[in-house]
């Protein structure tokens, strides 16, 4: 009797500590850094046994086991023109990042197989990863599927999602992301910095959330949504918050214990690089500059009289230039020094050692 009671007994501990998860993440932007830089965490998930359904538009290129695509929502990303960002000052900043928010959630949430997923009643979920940068609406998914919230951060916490954190964001000595300050500002970049922030809120307050919550009510119409809570109160009681920074690259902020950074977990050894592009790093001398503008940033878009001064400057410097940029213009000639191509394995080329490196990106963390 005594050693089937303790069979019994190890057999229930066994299944609770190895019960599996499903889990839902919920980043349906096509905002490709965003994603990248989360995605070992979710196929780690997957490796340990739970079940994890990843919303996004981006699936992996090649299956995982308890690993479930479902998107792309959109069929091709529209660049950003580029001159919108050389127009782009602090001020400008702001309005743009938001109003690039609402357009992308509409076209993601109005496609055919989002709507599907969001009608659907099928599936139940113990977890729900979402990301709100842009994209707010989609705490809305742990009310769906009655299940707790964990928000991921593409960055490093900045004013308009602090307050649903409640942690500080004082202007005078964390710099917002909009003005490109450190946090060793002076009194003109405290000015700058307040001034970024007081508008952010505002815009934030009264244009930017008042669409995303027509967005929210338009296209997130499930079962039980009439009882939805208000945006603000799902925002504001998420269960914890995993954010893609660390301190070593950026400044010292206060967190309450809710909010954990992960910044680094999606960078791997480097892999050996294709001979063309290994050769081309042998033979810099001088070094090397990294040119990559992001998924939504095309160079195509400059004027051809300041895309000419652009590779005439690269062309008289001495070191190698590798830049993500496939030129449509048959007419442009570039220098020796300048190697263009529509990818390059960034981690690789960053990672490699025999040549040292600087690199001018995008602010993703690819």
């Amino acid at each position: 009797m005594l050693p089937s009671v303790i069979f019994c007994s190890v057999l229930c501990i066994a299944t609770t500590i190895t019960r599996a998860a499903n889990i839902l993440v919920f980043m349906p932007l096509p905002i490709k850094s965003h994603v990248r830089g989360f995605q070992p965490l979710f196929q780690e998930l997957s490796n340990r046994g739970h079940n994890v359904t990843v919303v996004s538009s981006f699936p992996l290129d090649h299956p995982v086991a308890n690993y479930t695509d479902i998107g792309p929502f959109i069929d091709k990303t529209r660049a950003r023109n580029v001159m919108d960002l050389v127009r782009m000052n602090f001020i400008t900043s702001v309005q743009l990042k938001w109003r690039i928010g609402i357009q992308l959630s509409e076209m993601v949430m109005s496609h055919r197989n989002m709507k599907q997923f969001v009608q659907s009643n099928s599936n139940s979920y113990d977890l729900v990863m979402v990301e709100t940068f842009g994209q707010e609406y989609a705490v809305a998914m742990g009310h769906k599927f009655n299940a707790p919230v964990i928000n991921l951060a593409p960055a490093m916490i900045w004013t308009s999602i602090s307050k649903w954190l409640h942690v500080p964001s004082t202007f005078s000595y964390i710099p917002d992301a909009c003005t490109q300050s450190t946090s060793d500002m002076g009194f003109v970049e405290r000015l700058k910095n307040t001034i970024t922030g007081l508008m952010q809120s505002y815009v934030e307050n009264y244009l930017y959330l008042p669409k995303t919550k027509e967005v929210m009510n338009t296209y997130l119409k499930y079962k039980g949504w009439e009882s939805r809570p208000p945006l603000e109160h799902m925002l504001n009681n998420v269960s914890l918050t995993l954010v893609n920074s660390h301190n070593a690259i950026g400044i010292s902020r206060p967190y309450l214990p809710g909010i954990i950074e992960v910044g680094g977990m999606h960078i791997k050894d480097p892999k050996p690089l294709p001979r063309n592009l290994q050769t081309f790093l042998d033979s810099a001398r001088q070094g090397v500059i990294f040119f990559s503008f992001g998924t939504l940033v095309n160079l195509n878009d400059l004027p051809k009289e300041k895309l000419k001064i652009f590779i005439s400057v690269l062309g008289r410097l001495k070191q190698k230039i590798i830049i993500k940029w496939t030129p449509v213009d048959s007419n442009i000639k570039l220098p020796q020094n300048i190697m263009t191509g529509s990818w390059f394995p960034q981690r690789d080329i960053l990672g490699n050692n025999v040549k040292t490196l600087f690199s001018v990106i995008d602010s993703s963390k690819n």
